[in-house]
C-alpha cells in the first residue's frame, strides 16, 4: 500500500511531467507564422495632401522612378531621430535619388508650421487613418525604399 507521501510525489512528478509535455508542444509541435514588424498594403493608393492642401495618392509621386525613399514619421515622434531620417533622405536627394517626407498627420498647418525646421523638401501629410488603414509599422519614423511598386526595404530610426 502507498503512503500518502508516495502520492504526493506521483502527483507532483506528474504534474511536472505534464508540464514539460505542455511547454514542448506549444515550442516545438504548434508553430505559427511570425508577425512582421512592417508591412505595407496597397502602398500605392495611399492618400496623401500636398503642403497646399491638394490631394494625391502616392502612385503619383513615386511614377517614373526606379526607387523612392519615404521618410514616415509623426510631429509627436523623437525630434532626433526625425532629423536622423531626414539627413539620410538629404544624402540620398544628393546622390540624385527620389525622396519624400510622409508627415502622419490630421492637420495641415501644425505641419506647414512645424516643416520650417527642416531644410528638406518635399514633405506631404498622410492622415492617420490612412496610416492605419495601408501600414503596420510598430514605430516611426521609418525609412522605406520602394522599387517597382513595393517595399523593398525599410530602416527604423529611434533614439540612441
Amino acid at each position: 500500500m502507498k503512503t500518502k507521501k508516495d502520492i504526493y510525489f506521483i502527483i507532483a512528478f506528474g504534474i511536472i511531467g505534464a508540464a514539460i509535455v505542455f511547454v514542448a508542444v506549444f515550442k516545438f509541435v504548434i508553430t505559427r507564422e511570425p508577425e512582421l514588424p512592417f508591412a505595407v498594403n496597397g502602398l500605392t493608393e495611399i492618400a496623401l495632401s500636398d503642403m497646399d492642401g491638394n490631394g494625391l495618392k502616392l502612385r503619383q509621386l513615386i511614377a517614373g522612378s526606379p526607387e523612392t525613399y519615404c521618410l514616415i514619421f509623426n510631429l509627436k515622434d523623437c525630434h532626433g531621430c526625425i532629423y536622423d531620417g531626414v539627413e539620410v533622405l538629404n544624402k540620398l536627394k544628393a546622390e540624385g535619388k527620389v525622396c519624400l517626407g510622409l508627415a502622419v498627420h490630421d492637420n495641415l498647418d501644425d505641419l506647414n508650421g512645424w516643416s520650417i525646421n527642416f531644410d528638406f523638401r518635399p514633405f506631404f501629410m498622410m492622415k492617420t487613418l490612412e496610416f492605419f488603414d495601408h501600414i503596420k509599422s510598430p514605430i516611426t519614423p521609418v525609412l522605406i525604399k520602394i522599387k517597382d511598386d513595393k517595399v523593398e526595404n525599410y530602416r527604423f530610426f529611434t533614439a540612441h
